[in-house]
């Protein structure tokens, strides 16, 4: 990778390149990590956890906000380390190619997942994908949205396998009634400061988008 991870408070955010999504780490020593990226080469986790002084042995748990291959290729990476729960939502799980012999856990609507430093809370928020979900920290106002809102009012495709423009404009709903802080997206730029503003606009924008007036 030839950027350096950044620190945003006690996550490390890895930045997603090309057809890689980025890669969220949370802990040190009981690493959490939300998407996986490609799994390219050039993109390695382990490279980029090393830079900031972390191992990529400690990851314990991986939280799959979907189950597209930008997401979910590395994977195998980690895999190789080590032997993390891996969470995804039950919808995703016919799409996830990885040896069965690992620890999946599925995801349910408002299921709290335990980290190092924070919980997160879990919300279906369908539409990019049948399963997508994004995980809500009410305590410090922070969202991750994987592919579902992205930053200056953008918003998932729904043009793929199991994508559903209606589901999304209610999911995109759901979510511009949080109070959201900071935005972790799947692609793009974190928000650092006031992103629910981006969150409403990516539901204005959805619904003109997609045609609808009301919901």
């Amino acid at each position: 990778m030839n950027f350096s991870p950044i620190k945003i408070k006690d996550i490390v955010w890895i930045e997603g390149f090309n057809l890689c999504s980025n890669i969220y780490a949370i802990g040190e020593s009981d690493i959490t990590i939300v998407d996986t990226g490609s799994g390219d080469i050039s993109d390695l986790i382990s490279n980029s956890l090393r830079k900031i002084g972390l191992n990529i042995g400690n990851v314990s748990k991986v939280i799959l906000t979907h189950s597209h291959f930008d997401h979910v290729g590395g994977l195998i990476e980690i895999l190789n380390y080590t032997s993390p729960t891996i969470f995804i939502h039950p919808s995703e799980l016919e799409f996830l190619e990885i040896p069965r012999q690992v620890n999946i856990h599925e995801l349910n609507e408002n299921q709290t997942i335990h980290t190092e430093t924070r919980d997160l809370k879990v919300l279906h928020t369908p539409g990019h994908t049948c399963g997508s979900v994004c995980l809500y920290d009410e305590e410090n106002a922070l969202l991750f949205t994987g592919d579902t809102v992205f930053p200056g009012g953008s918003f998932g495709r729904t043009d793929l396998p199991t994508g559903d423009e209606n589901m999304l404009i209610k999911s995109l709903k759901r979510l511009s009634e949080l109070k959201v802080e900071i935005m972790l997206p799947g692609h793009n730029k974190p928000v650092l400061k006031k992103a629910y503003l981006h969150i409403k606009s990516s539901f204005q924008q959805a619904k003109a988008f997609f045609g609808v007036e009301s919901l």
